[in-house]
């Protein structure tokens, strides 16, 4: 019991921070899409164990697999050393990533080096966005 009323001081103390941290939650969760892409997927073919029989291309000429829950732990290994080594130390956005890049940028008088994380690569791909 004592738990509880120490929460509830908490809450009553602190109402209009956790007002505010609720309304930034609730904002950030809404402001997501549903679907980030709606593009047409390859058809694939699989044995009974999930070994690739074969694959056909999507209608737009592009690979694009299904979606799965499960990636290679490889492939995510590999994908994370090459586009975006922080990957698991920022919030969608790489602010060491970005200044880097600009630095280089500058230095160079012309692009060289992209800040992107892999967030920010799938927002632009869902966008249509080259």
């Amino acid at each position: 019991m004592e738990a509880k009323r120490k929460i509830k001081t908490f809450l009553i103390k602190h109402k209009w921070q956790v007002t505010g941290a609720m309304l930034l939650i609730l904002s950030y969760w809404f402001c997501l899409p549903r679907h980030l892409f709606e593009d047409p997927t390859c058809v694939v073919l699989e044995d009974s164990t999930g070994g690739l029989l074969g694959a056909r291309i999507a209608a737009d000429g592009q690979w694009r697999f299904p979606h799965s829950e499960v990636v290679p732990e490889k492939f995510e290994k590999a994908l994370i050393a090459f586009e975006d080594r922080r990957f698991y130390y920022h919030f969608g956005i790489d602010l060491l990533s970005l200044g880097r890049a600009v630095q280089q940028n500058v230095s160079h008088r012309r692009t060289v080096s992209g800040g992107s994380t892999i967030t920010m690569q799938i927002i632009r791909m869902s966008k249509k966005n080259p």
